[in-house]
């Protein structure tokens, strides 16, 4: 019986940390993810920031 439980304990180990490794890899995948929403968000609203300062220039220079 004791063989059987220490068998059981190491398989379970083992189940244990194959699915931490997957957990971590989707959290990683995750992280990726997020990151890439991140800068192309960044580089929009700069872009974005950047045309609205250049109209206002020109508009500016306009009025002058």
């Amino acid at each position: 019986m004791k063989i059987l439980s220490k068998i059981m304990g190491i398989e379970q180990l083992k189940i244990y940390g194959f699915n931490a490794l997957a957990f971590l890899s989707t959290f990683t995948a995750i992280d990726a993810v997020l990151k890439v929403a991140l800068m192309v968000a960044s580089i929009t609203y700069t872009i974005v920031k950047i045309i609205s300062i250049v109209k206002n220039e020109i508009k500016q220079n306009k009025e002058e």
